[in-house]
C-alpha cells in the first residue's frame, strides 16, 4: 500500500518513513506544507495520507485533511503530539481512519493503515455497482450515466470536465483522481496526466502519434499511462 506523509518535524519524518519500510509499507513522497501536499498527492496517487495536524504551529492539518477527502476521496490518518480533548473532537469532526499520537507505535501505526486499506477495499466495491452519479453543475445536481462518459479531462488541480456520448459537456468541482475513484476501474482508465477515458468508446489506437480516438476525438496516450492502457485492451 502506498502512503503519502504530511509533516513538517524532520526527525518524526525520518522515524515514520521507516516505521512505514519495516511493516512492508511504501512512502511515495511526503511534504511539510498543504499546498505542496495537494500538488503532489494528485501526481502520485497514494492510497493513504498521513497528516500531522500542527504544521509549522497551526492547525493546518485538520483543513489540509477535508480538502483531501474533498478532492480526492482518500482515507487520512492524523498524526500530532497534542492529546486535548479540544483537539481530539476538532478532528474527528472530518473523520480520520485514526488518530495517532506521537511517538508513534509501530503496532498502532500498521493497524490504522490496515483500517485504511479495508476502508479503501469498502469504497471500491460500493463505487463498482454505482450506475450514475449526481454531478454538480454550476447550480444543479445533473445524473449522469457512468456508461455514457466518454471522457474525463482535467487542465486545472481543482476541477474537471466530463464529455457524454450525446454531446453534453459538464463542469465540476474535483480532480482527475478524485473522480476515478467514484468509477468502475474496468471500465475507466487514466491514459494522460489530463484524461481518463471509458474504454467501451475507444475506437483505434495510433502507436506512431500515441493517441486513442475515441468516437471523433483524438486524445493523447502519455507514455506512463500506456502500459496500464494495454492491459485493459484484447489485442489480437
Amino acid at each position: 500500500m502506498n502512503v503519502y506523509v504530511v509533516e513538517d518535524d524532520i526527525l518524526h519524518l525520518e522515524d515514520v518513513i521507516i516505521s512505514l519500510e519495516n511493516l512492508g509499507y511504501n512512502c511515495v513522497g511526503h511534504s511539510d506544507e498543504s499546498l505542496d501536499a495537494i500538488q503532489r498527492i494528485e501526481k502520485v496517487n497514494p492510497d493513504v495520507i498521513l497528516i500531522d495536524i500542527h504544521l509549522h504551529g497551526k492547525e493546518a492539518g485538520i483543513t489540509l485533511s477535508r480538502m483531501i477527502k474533498s478532492m480526492f476521496q482518500l482515507p487520512v490518518i492524523f498524526t500530532t503530539s497534542d492529546r486535548s480533548q479540544h483537539m481530539i473532537e476538532s478532528a474527528t469532526d472530518v473523520e480520520p481512519v485514526a488518530y495517532l499520537t506521537k511517538p508513534i507505535d509501530d503496532g498502532a501505526l500498521h493497524a490504522a493503515l490496515m483500517l485504511a486499506q479495508k476502508q479503501n477495499a469498502s469504497a471500491a466495491t460500493i463505487n463498482s455497482f454505482s450506475s450514475s452519479l449526481y454531478i454538480k453543475h454550476r447550480e444543479k445536481l445533473v445524473k449522469v450515466s457512468t456508461a455514457s462518459i466518454v471522457y474525463v479531462f482535467s487542465d486545472t488541480k481543482n476541477y474537471c470536465s466530463l464529455l457524454t456520448k450525446d454531446g453534453k459537456k459538464l463542469t465540476f468541482r474535483n480532480s482527475l483522481l478524485g473522480f476515478k475513484k467514484l468509477l468502475d476501474p474496468h471500465h475507466f482508465v487514466q491514459i494522460h496526466r489530463g484524461y481518463l477515458v471509458n474504454l467501451s468508446f475507444i475506437n483505434s489506437y495510433s502507436e506512431s502519434e500515441n493517441s486513442l480516438v475515441l468516437l471523433e476525438q483524438t486524445l493523447p496516450v502519455g507514455s506512463t499511462f500506456k502500459k496500464e492502457l494495454f492491459k485493459h485492451l484484447k489485442i489480437i
